[in-house]
């Protein structure tokens, strides 16, 4: 390739990188909808806490070690720099620049020339990556800590065992790399096991100083409620054999390979599958592609990318040996494995590492190959550019219920939440998390079936989230009624105060429920606006309302003329209930004015808004 070419090269994905940043940076004014899933505000609340000297929780006085420690390490300053706001804002800042700085990591790594700056460039406007360093998670860190890792093994035992020290600080199933790459560096010897026992020795040693257990607390609770889940359905041999396919069949070169981009998990697979195909044999992945296919495999992204860079490059010799390759293959397969057979909670951003791990890759293929999955990636890029953003319409909900369950609940009153992270950051008051992810005493009276006594040890009288969280035996495989103990019946021993809704959605309101026969139930509070709702997505800004239903009820929403009068024409139902409860919901218009708020046809309204 001439001078020119490479230059043309180098200028086409470098724009295509730009415009991926620009098209996949997101700057809504909802962040709970538009960035962050709610356990991002995990983080928030734990550093909070910390900074402020309340020891490091999430649920008021239970300590915890439920986070990854170097991610809580670098949002500290942006806390102590901004307040909240260094969270809500500096957090997705943050993990860009850390995408950015893993994107001129590889192109140090892989020798600084075209093909590094093109790999670097490719890696940068990765749109999925682009996504999840904005996530409010530790996945940026993790793709950066993935990077120094590989570099660490470079050098010398005591440079890995840092590196690796630091990898299982950002999150620790990148434990699993640290053995592949001691042994693919040092050969079977004891010196490669060095790096991978100061990283265990550090990572146990914070969990115990943080919680005083060796364990995360997020590790176990929530595989642990599917499974028990899948328990009470009393399943024989053959319910068990399906689910362990169905759980072990993406760990074969399927999905989780493919989440950054199946031309990185293809990649990495040719590069090992070079060493050990001869040429001749080398049609040999495509036909066992082909046969998948025919037995109904539909996961096939990857072994087709690394089928066809094979065939691609039968007479030319590989530029590697591949030992690299091949311990990074095993080591995030052994990811996989952990995540999908082992804890059966797979996350997509969990497997963002091999971004890094299929871009190093990139060192091993011949210039045909090379050019060919170059361009390969550039398209898949450019495809995502059109795909629509993700939404996490329903986390707006969980909001509301922070922000305004004061205004449901007195102050002092302590509120029971299974997913509490956005909950808690927002509300005031004391909210405990009783999924256990960041509450350990929750995840133990869970396992015993006592969760309605842990919560009577506490004086929790009130309890917030979706109704299927509670139900005795929900559709969601984390559904918790039955751990509750006593006999308890939510139907019988829950009564609805509010609910939190935001019409249109689909789904369950996030809702809020006393605890029959603890205490009295709240007053219900008067009819009034209670502030403003940024737009998000398709919908305009709009207000949240505070409605005092009488059930049965519905209410309506007219515009109103210049007299107050409502205009002619069909009202827009907002919200219907069936029992007395408090509505807090979320009201916008596609045409701005003033609208009126009407309870079942009335003529006057209870409220009115300016959208």
């Amino acid at each position: 390739m001439g001078t020119r070419a490479r230059r043309v090269s180098v200028g086409l994905v470098a724009s295509a990188a730009i415009v991926g940043l620009v098209l996949r940076f997101d700057p809504g004014t909802l962040p709970e909808v538009t960035r962050y899933r709610d356990d991002a505000y995990y983080y928030f609340s734990f550093v909070r806490d910390l900074a402020t000297g309340r020891g490091p929780c999430v649920t008021p006085g239970v300590p915890t070690n439920g986070v990854h420690v170097l991610w809580a390490a670098m949002l500290w300053p942006l806390y102590g720099l901004f307040g909240d706001r260094g969270f809500v804002v500096g957090a997705q800042h943050l993990g860009l620049g850390l995408h950015v700085l893993t994107a001129a990591g590889l192109w140090l790594l892989l020798g600084k020339g075209t093909r590094a700056a093109v790999v670097a460039l490719l890696y940068l406007g990765n749109p999925t990556l682009i996504v999840e360093a904005q996530n409010g998670q530790e996945t940026a860190i993790a793709c950066l800590a993935t990077l120094g890792l590989c570099w660490g093994f470079r050098r010398s035992t005591w440079v890995a065992a840092g590196m690796a020290t630091l990898a299982v600080c950002a999150r620790s199933d990148l434990v699993f790399l640290v053995p592949a790459l001691g042994v693919a560096r040092f050969g079977w010897r004891a010196v490669a096991v060095v790096p991978c026992l100061v990283a265990l020795i550090a990572y146990v040693g914070v969990d115990v100083a943080l919680a005083g257990r060796w364990l995360q607390d997020s590790a176990a609770p929530i595989p642990w409620l599917f499974a028990a889940h899948f328990e009470r359905t009393e399943p024989d041999f053959a319910a068990r054999l399906h689910r362990w396919w169905w759980y072990l069949r993406p760990c074969l070169l399927g999905a989780p390979y493919a989440v950054v981009s199946p031309v990185l998990g293809g990649v990495l697979t040719a590069t090992v599958l070079w060493g050990w195909l001869r040429p001749p044999w080398r049609i040999l992945p495509l036909l066992l592609t082909g046969l998948g296919v025919a037995v109904g495999a539909s996961d096939v992204g990857v072994p087709l990318v690394a089928s066809l860079l094979l065939l691609l490059s039968r007479s030319e010799r590989r530029v590697h040996d591949g030992v690299e390759s091949s311990a990074a293959l095993v080591g995030f397969a052994g990811i996989v494995m952990l995540h999908l057979f082992v804890r059966t909670y797979p996350r997509d951003y969990y497997f963002a590492p091999l971004g890094v791990l299929g871009s190093l890759a990139f060192a091993g293929l011949p210039t045909r190959a090379a050019c060919v999955a170059s361009g390969l990636l550039l398209l898949g890029n450019v495809a995502q550019w059109f795909a629509p953003p993700v939404l996490q319409t329903w986390q707006e909900q969980m909001a509301m219920a922070g922000r305004y369950l004061r205004d449901v609940v007195p102050a002092d009153e302590p509120v029971g939440c299974f997913n509490s992270g956005i909950v808690a950051f927002h509300d005031a008051g004391a909210v405990l998390n009783l999924d256990g992810v960041v509450n350990h005493d929750a995840y133990d009276a869970l396992r015993a079936g006592a969760l309605g006594a842990y919560l009577d040890r506490h004086a929790v009288r009130f309890l917030v989230d979706s109704p299927e969280q509670v139900a005795l035996d929900g559709p969601w495989p984390h559904s918790s009624g039955v751990h509750f103990g006593g006999g308890f019946d939510p139907a019988r021993d829950l009564v609805e105060v509010a609910r939190f809704l935001v019409p249109g959605i689909g789904g369950s309101p996030f809702t809020l429920y006393w605890r029959r026969g603890r205490g009295r139930p709240p007053e219900q509070p008067s009819a009034r606006v209670l502030g403003g709702a940024p737009a998000v997505g398709e919908r305009r800004s709009g207000v949240y309302v505070l409605w005092p239903a009488s059930g049965p009820a519905r209410l309506e929403m007219a515009r109103l003329a210049a007299d107050g009068a409502p205009t002619a024409g069909v009202r827009t139902l907002l919200a219907s209930v069936d029992t007395s409860t408090t509505v807090i919901l979320r009201v916008d218009a596609a045409n701005p004015g003033r609208h009126g708020l009407f309870v079942d046809g009335a003529a006057t309204p209870i409220l009115t808004v300016d959208l």
